[in-house]
C-alpha cells in the first residue's frame, strides 16, 4: 500500500510539471485587419527609428516626446514609449499615405498589454507562428506593464529579429533608444517579463 501511494505521489509530482511546462508554451497569437500598405509603410517607419537615443536616458528627447504625444500623453512625462512607438509608427504611415487614422488597427495606448488586450477582444485567434510585421507582447507577473515590439524578420525555432522602442542591450525594456534586436517568441526577458503572445495582421 506504501508503495502504491508513493507511486501516486510521484505521478502526481509529474503532471504538476508537466502542465506547468505546457502552462510556460501557452502563448497566443490574435490577428487583425490591417491595410498592406498601412503594414509596409509602418514597418518601414518603425525601422526608419533604430538608433535613436534618449537625450538623458529619462525616457526623454524630441523623438520619445513624438512618441508619446501620439497616444496622447504629456510629452514632458517622461512615460514608458515602448508602445507608444508602435502606435506613432503606424500613425505617421496613416499621415504620409494620407488616409484615416482610423485605420490604425491597434489600439491607441501606451501600455504593451492594452494593445494586447484590445486584440484579444477584437481578433481571431491563429497558429502561434511569427510572421514578419508581428507584435511580440510580453507581461511583467502579477502587474499590468509589460513590454511590445515589431517583428522585421523571422528565423528558426522562433527566433525573430525585431524593431524595439525604449529598449537596449543591459535593460530589455527601459534601455534608453530604438534598437533592432533579436528575441525569441517563447522566451522571457527576464525573471519576470515573460512572453504573453503574438499579435499578427491579416493584410487586405
Amino acid at each position: 500500500m506504501n508503495k502504491f501511494i508513493e507511486i501516486l505521489l510521484y505521478a502526481v509530482i509529474f503532471l504538476i510539471i508537466l502542465f506547468s511546462a505546457i502552462a510556460c508554451f501557452s502563448q497566443v497569437k490574435y490577428e487583425l485587419p490591417c491595410r498592406s500598405d498601412l503594414l509596409c509603410l509602418s514597418k518601414n517607419i518603425a525601422i526608419s527609428q533604430i538608433g535613436t537615443k534618449e537625450l538623458t536616458g529619462n525616457n526623454d528627447g524630441p523623438e520619445i516626446e513624438k512618441y508619446l504625444k501620439s497616444v496622447g500623453l504629456n510629452p514632458k512625462g517622461k512615460y514608458p514609449y515602448c508602445a507608444a512607438g508602435q502606435y506613432w509608427s503606424f500613425r505617421t504611415a496613416c499621415d504620409s499615405l494620407k488616409i484615416s487614422r482610423r485605420e490604425i488597427p491597434i489600439k491607441k495606448t501606451a501600455l504593451a498589454n492594452g494593445v494586447f488586450d484590445d486584440a484579444q477582444k477584437r481578433g481571431k485567434k491563429i497558429a502561434y507562428i511569427p510572421e514578419i510585421n508581428d507584435l511580440l507582447v510580453w507581461k511583467i507577473i502579477n502587474k499590468w506593464t509589460g513590454h511590445i515590439e515589431r517583428t522585421i524578420k523571422v528565423g528558426k525555432a522562433g527566433w525573430i529579429i525585431c524593431v524595439g522602442f525604449n529598449t537596449g542591450s543591459s535593460n530589455p525594456r527601459e534601455g534608453g533608444s530604438v534598437r533592432k534586436v533579436k528575441r525569441n517568441i517563447y522566451h522571457p526577458l527576464s525573471r519576470f517579463l515573460r512572453v504573453r503572445g503574438l499579435i499578427g495582421f491579416n493584410a487586405k
